[in-house]
């Protein structure tokens, strides 16, 4: 049977941050009484490190010190200590602060399903504040750890959509042709015409306008009659723009009247300065750069505020395009 001291010990091994007396009274077992003078004991010995804050949280000093510690025991014994780390970090009010660690802890207990689900939310969270290497890094992870074609599709999406707003349209292109295929043959409807639709999009940004009208046509003929208003929308909003590129100007038009209106405010309103981008673009093809430049502006504002480092060239180019040609 493991001392105290060694039970604790191993609890701040297999964690890679900081504990606090809480946490480490609950995965250990270990009395609160008897706990508080291990820590300060293990602390003297120069083993962890006590935080600064007025309440107490530990961690060990050393992490190669913390590996050899995790590599004593058998696989099945680091399994066990990472689902105790993880069941407790879950039970917590608020997860999101905390997904890359559920993430940790679940790809080193063999919880796929959970190491899946928490990469995949570590990547989102990441991408939102703008740390891409890192959310590329855990979408890539979730996709190691799917336990399904659904799933790997979802990562492969997530993994093709941060190329695209990086603008690395070629790099984007595998991974969602890769999604496509494991998307057709199941009876997922609106994850295969999401995954059409953001291949047609990254198709249409290095100018293959006939592949990408190819593939928004195959997607709007799979479209339910009720209920998919936004995927509508994302059809038109895509076929405006391969119209645009193939100088079909009365279809463009058409194709981007149907959309009016629809992303002005509520659940959909994130994609208005696409379709303000849009709108800019013929008016500046029949001569109206006044009214022109005033929607690019709006737009530029909307993919300044959204992060997008993509539109964001594409709203300048736009607006500099006319610009040099006077």
């Amino acid at each position: 049977m493991e001392s105290d001291e060694k039970t604790l010990t191993l609890a701040l091994a297999a964690h890679p941050g900081w504990m606090s007396e809480d946490f480490l009274k609950a995965v250990t077992g270990v009395d609160a009484g008897r706990l508080g003078f291990l820590l300060e004991d293990l602390a003297k010995q120069g083993k962890i490190l006590r935080g600064e804050d007025e309440r107490p949280y530990w961690r060990m000093s050393d992490p190669s010190v913390a590996e050899n510690e995790m590599r004593g025991l058998d696989a099945g014994a680091r399994r066990e200590w990472h689902r105790r780390l993880f069941d407790f970090i879950r039970g917590q009010e608020d997860t999101d602060p905390l997904a890359g660690l559920l993430a940790y802890h679940a790809e080193r207990a063999d919880l796929r399903e959970e190491a899946f689900s928490w990469n995949l939310r570590t990547g989102q969270i990441l991408s939102a504040v703008r740390n891409f290497a890192e959310a590329q890094s855990h979408y890539r992870k979730a996709f190691d750890f799917a336990v399904s074609p659904e799933q790997s599709a979802q990562a492969l999406l997530q993994i093709g959509n941060l190329e695209c707003h990086l603008g690395l349209f070629r790099a984007a292109e595998a991974p969602y042709r890769e999604a496509l295929a494991k998307l057709e043959p199941l009876e997922e409807t609106s994850s295969w015409i999401r995954a059409a639709q953001s291949l047609a999009a990254a198709l249409v940004e290095r100018g293959r306008y006939a592949e990408a009208h190819d593939l928004l046509v195959r997607s709007r003929s799979r479209l339910e009659v009720k209920g998919m208003e936004l995927e509508h929308g994302v059809i038109s909003l895509h076929l405006t723009q391969v119209y645009i590129g193939m100088g079909m100007m009365r279809e463009a038009d058409a194709s981007l009247r149907e959309v009016k209106g629809l992303f002005a405010d509520g659940a959909y309103s994130a994609l208005a300065p696409y379709e303000q981008l849009l709108e800019g673009k013929l008016e500046t093809i029949q001569g109206r750069l006044a009214p022109a430049f005033r929607i690019f502006e709006e737009a530029a504002r909307g993919v300044e505020t959204q992060g997008d480092l993509a539109g964001k060239r594409e709203v300048l180019l736009s607006i500099s395009a006319p610009l040099m040609e006077h």
